[in-house]
């Protein structure tokens, strides 16, 4: 997938909906960027940075990953 300037501003916007945990650990992710896009089924996200790559999420799915590594940060 090609993504654009819009599906990542569609992320970063999408991040501020995230609880307050999820979106600290994203906040001190660099680089990363965090793309949101539409499918049949929906919003999905997907992700390029310093974590990895993911594609497809759902929203739940990304701030549970989030919440779940800000747990392994100090």
């Amino acid at each position: 997938m090609d993504y654009t300037s819009k599906m990542a501003l569609a992320g970063r916007v999408a991040a501020q909906k995230m609880s307050k945990r999820a979106f600290n650990f994203y906040a001190r992710l660099s680089p990363f960027t965090l793309y949101e896009y539409d499918t049949d089924d929906g919003k999905r996200y997907s992700y390029r940075g310093m974590i990895g790559d993911a594609d497809g999420l759902t929203f739940a799915e990304l701030e549970t990953l989030f919440e779940d590594l800000s747990r392994l940060l100090p």
